[in-house]
């Protein structure tokens, strides 16, 4: 893939109380093809995925010469010209700077234009304060102004007093999944913010934004839907008989011959004849009645 460094000026985040923003005309930065790279950020490190994401749509540039600024602290100038890059407002034009500290900064254009449609509106009394760092606190006060984001829940961070003016801003990134805080339950409102801490609050930001702002699909409704055919519910229905799986019974061919050669018309003898009669005895024995029962149970006959 090839790697590309961008040669001009910083930008990174947004923060102060005084900032917010108009997210109603939020347009997605393009990301390019390429893949920016900084020589002092961490290939490893768990901001390295935002900062690479943001400085491939050019909302975040450097220093230049391939100089992120890793660790340094993040200035309301270079909040302004990030913002300025991912919303990409007009320039102010003839709208009169309302700011007296301004004049002749690298990011004057940026900050005019913002404040021009009411994203900035600075500390009061003519002050913006571009040079300024910012806290943790500041910064959660921006994001929840610049992306309208509202909680409803309180925040679970023990060191955020429920009094404090940032603490229903800090409970809305909370809420958002923007911020997990800095480990034990504590967000640590006070601190000042790194440049690489709000490429990655800016990062998450975005993402909620842009997933609760992507249009819905359109159903598909190209050709004639075909109704669904209803069900046939009328009369009884009778269940299916199951199959006789027996085994199959081979037709037997009963010989022609067979009853009148094994049995004659009912005739009555004597019983001296019976007793005398060795043919009759042995007819009559155990053996021959079980030869006649062989003989029905295979022909189906009823010999007696």
């Amino acid at each position: 893939m090839k790697k590309t460094i961008l040669t001009t000026t910083a930008a990174l985040t947004m923060m102060g109380t005084g900032m917010g923003i108009n997210v109603d005309h939020i347009k997605p930065a393009e990301v390019k093809a390429d893949t920016i790279s900084f020589y002092d950020v961490p290939n490893n490190h768990w901001a390295t995925k935002a900062i690479t994401n943001l400085a491939n749509r050019n909302i975040v540039v450097g220093y230049g010469n391939g100089q992120f600024g890793f660790g340094d602290n993040v200035t309301r100038g270079q909040v302004a010209r990030m913002i300025y890059n991912y919303l990409k407002p007009a320039d102010a034009g003839n709208f009169k700077n309302p700011f007296s500290d301004i004049k002749g900064h690298m990011f004057e254009k940026e900050i005019l234009a913002l404040a021009k449609v009411g994203i900035i509106k600075g500390y009061g009394e003519g002050k913006f304060g571009p040079d300024d760092i910012l806290t943790r606190e500041q910064m959660a006060q921006v994001l929840t102004n610049a992306f309208k984001f509202e909680g409803t829940k309180k925040t679970s961070f023990v060191d955020v007093d429920k009094n404090s003016w940032s603490y229903k801003a800090i409970g809305a990134l909370e809420e958002k999944g923007v911020t997990i805080g800095t480990g034990g339950n504590m967000y640590s409102p006070t601190s000042v913010v790194t440049r690489e801490q709000y490429s990655q609050f800016l990062f998450n930001s975005i993402n909620v934004i842009e997933k609760e702002t992507k249009p819905e699909e359109k159903p598909n409704t190209g050709g004639e839907v075909k109704p669904e055919e209803k069900p046939n519910t009328g009369g009884e229905v009778k269940p299916e008989e199951k199959p006789n799986t027996g085994e199959e019974t081979k037709p037997v061919n009963i010989p022609e011959w067979l009853e009148t050669s094994l049995a004659t018309n009912d005739f009555t003898f004597t019983q001296a004849w019976y007793d005398g009669s060795e043919a009759i005895n042995k007819a009559a024995s155990t053996n021959a009645q079980q030869i006649v029962k062989n003989i029905n149970s295979k022909y189906g006959t009823n010999l007696k």
